[in-house]
């Protein structure tokens, strides 16, 4: 059974659900500021919140797709681990037994609702109030995160049809479709691979000496193609 002890037993790892608490969050920020020796706090938000929001999504998209059935992420259940620069890095559940059973439309829909709400959004909110990055944009990334997880396993030969499970889990968000990331398959519009046009910017070109990053929204689609 499932016991929120356990938590305390993972060296190096954190478990999601003092994301909530300012102070906790605000040394989970620290780092990345001390790497990029700025005081942008917001830049250093977007930096954080991007990478926490793609290995959590992947984590349940993994999932979904190689079990049918997804693991039940709520903030409790989640542990993270970050590099020494502050980015996180990989995510893992803490009860993997515990799913969302059902069939794959009410799964999906079950799975994104509770991942977002009890999850990811309100870690968003919290990381808004801390750093003043604009909610809206942060959670931009959440959506990123999962077309980057369903393009690396289509690229890997495990989807079939990549952008038809994307728009099924995107239509679970509450996000007009007109700020969704698209995919491109191998071949469209001069893809190598399935790529993600970005709905999210991380702002790195607002730090010194730094520039967009290659996928950056910002770029024409060619510059970030090639």
């Amino acid at each position: 059974m499932y016991n929120a002890n356990d938590l305390q037993l993972q060296p190096d790892w954190f478990s999601s659900s003092e994301l909530l608490i300012p102070a906790r969050l605000e040394d989970h920020l620290r780092p990345l500021a001390n790497h990029y020796q700025s005081d942008k706090k917001r830049i250093m938000a977007h930096f954080f919140f991007e990478s926490y929001a793609e290995v959590v999504t992947d984590l349940g998209v993994r999932s979904l797709v190689s079990s049918g059935s997804a693991l039940n992420l709520r903030l409790d259940r989640v542990l993270f681990q970050s590099n020494a620069k502050g980015f996180p890095i990989e995510a893992k559940a803490v009860a993997p037994h515990l799913r969302i059973e059902g069939d794959r439309e009410t799964d999906s829909f079950a799975f994104v609702t509770a991942l977002l709400t009890e999850h990811l959004y309100p870690v968003a909110q919290r990381l808004s109030e801390v750093s003043g990055a604009p909610y809206r944009a942060l959670r931009q990334f959440v959506l990123d995160g999962f077309a980057r997880s369903i393009a690396t396993l289509a690229d890997a030969g495990q989807l079939s049809s990549p952008k038809v499970m994307l728009q099924g889990l995107l239509l679970h968000t509450g996000v007009s479709e007109r700020a969704w990331p698209r995919l491109l398959a191998p071949g469209e519009q001069g893809a190598s691979e399935w790529f993600v046009q970005r709905c999210s910017c991380c702002l790195s070109y607002r730090l010194p000496d730094k520039d967009h990053c290659g996928s950056c929204p910002r770029l024409p689609l060619e510059v970030r193609l090639s």
